[in-house]
């Protein structure tokens, strides 16, 4: 019944939020187009059906704007330029035995406190069963991680899958880094 109840109110909720916005922008319409209406056809009972006309229009008109020319653009481009491309798949080992699945995002190097360059790779390690929800940005050293011939989108399946098949992907991976 608690179920019932919360789904209920959820639900409710959600659809009295729409009609507020929805009467809120019909409102703010009207004010803008009624005047415009009534001067052009002189006819009040064409205002409410002009309104809703010339918002659908307006809201059309963004949603193209935004989708094809700003918004969509930028932010594709930014994503092509950080994400991986090709095999970027990694196993991890931070302690002997224990594996993780990683993403190569890149390869860097750095001097320790005695002055010596280590060789890292950048990784970002996916969680399940949303794979959007890892670990933040790690660097590893290079020995401790072995690159495998898995493309981002096998990485992702696997971890969303809980690993389920890992053990297929990662034979295919040894059997074409033997090539």
């Amino acid at each position: 019944m608690k179920n019932v109840l919360t789904t209920g109110s959820i639900i409710v909720f959600a659809i009295g939020i729409v009609y507020f916005v929805g009467k809120t922008i019909f409102d703010v319409s009207v004010s803008i187009f009624g005047p415009l209406i009534l001067m052009l056809f002189n006819k009040e009972y064409l205002v409410v059906p002009l309104t809703i006309f010339f918002t659908a229009i307006i809201v059309i008109v963004v949603g193209i704007l935004f989708s094809h020319i700003g918004f969509r653009t930028s932010v594709s481009n930014r994503l092509k330029k950080v994400l991986p491309h090709g095999e970027c798949g990694a196993l991890v080992s931070l302690s002997p035995g224990v594996y993780f699945l990683a993403i190569i995002i890149g390869k860097t190097s750095f001097k320790d406190l005695q002055g010596v360059s280590r060789s890292q790779y950048v990784l970002y390690a996916p969680s399940s069963p949303v794979p959007i929800s890892g670990l933040p940005i790690i660097f590893v050293e290079t020995d401790k991680v072995i690159p495998l011939k898995m493309t981002l989108q096998q990485v992702y399946a696997t971890i969303a899958s809980f690993g389920r098949n890992a053990p297929k992907l990662l034979e295919e991976s040894k059997n074409q880094s033997a090539d």
